[in-house]
């Protein structure tokens, strides 16, 4: 039962025996596969709206070229580029569900694959900084996916971060078994009502779901995805208006 609280919905209970607990088995495992049948049925109500609606707005974008410059055409410019990433980012997220079990293993230094990542946010305020050394710390894993992992918390760590803040911190970790890396934050933090479905597909502690927060819900999602497709874990710890610590754990032991 652990495991279908933990998201694997493919777990199943043994009925094994001839008793009220096989019964109670079955019925369990019934409700689990129409769980299961009703979340599909919703991801592919979704995935179905988000491919048909890319025609309109193939359409939209053509008919907005043949409008005069102004203000209200940046405005429909901005709201299509949005819609457009809201599909896009609801694809991938599909896809990352449907294929993160397909992961191309390799030897990856996850110091070294930090450091690569750093330099794409040099510019946003407040920064990364590194705590410690990243001393080589080698892994089992998804280069590609380990990356989009590491970069989607980073991301979240200095959208969530005031500009005068202190910098986000980033540590990586050795402990028995696995690697950690861990990224700190000195910004908003999550209420406490909010923490246990921060993992959740298109859960957004921020209700208003305004352009300046931006996101759909789906980046945490998709790092959730990610680290249990790899054998690893992914936690986190906020204290409102103090900050957020997301650790990601990836397994050295084979």
């Amino acid at each position: 039962m652990t495991q279908v609280g933990d998201g694997n919905l493919e777990h199943r209970v043994p009925e094994k025996r001839a008793d009220e607990f096989r019964d109670l088995a079955e019925a369990f495992n019934d409700m689990v596969t129409r769980i299961s049948k009703a979340m599909h049925a919703r991801e592919q109500l979704l995935l179905d709206v988000s491919h048909e609606l890319r025609s309109p707005l193939t359409r939209l974008k053509i008919g907005l070229e043949m409008l005069p410059e102004g203000t209200k055409k940046e405005s429909l410019r901005e709201d299509i580029i949005e819609m457009e990433k809201m599909i896009t980012d609801i694809l991938e997220a599909s896809r990352m569900r449907h294929h993160a079990g397909s992961l191309n293993i390799q030897d990856v230094d996850l110091g070294k694959l930090i450091e690569e990542l750093i330099p794409d946010f040099k510019d946003l305020p407040p920064g990364i900084v590194i705590k410690g050394e990243l001393t080589e710390n080698r892994v089992a894993a998804d280069y590609e996916k380990a990356g989009i992992a590491l970069r989607n918390i980073m991301d979240n760590a200095l959208k969530y971060s005031q500009k005068s803040e202190q910098p986000v911190e980033v540590t990586l970790v050795s402990k028995p078994g696995c690697i950690e890396v861990v990224v700190r934050d000195h910004g908003i933090g999550i209420p406490a009502e909010d923490q246990p479905y921060i993992f959740e597909p298109f859960y957004r502690a921020d209700k208003s779901r305004t352009r300046e927060t931006g996101g759909y819900g789906l980046g945490l999602s998709m790092c959730k995805t990610i680290m249990v497709a790899h054998g690893g874990q992914i936690e986190l710890n906020s204290t409102l208006n103090q900050g957020t610590t997301v650790t990601l754990a990836f397994p050295t032991d084979t």
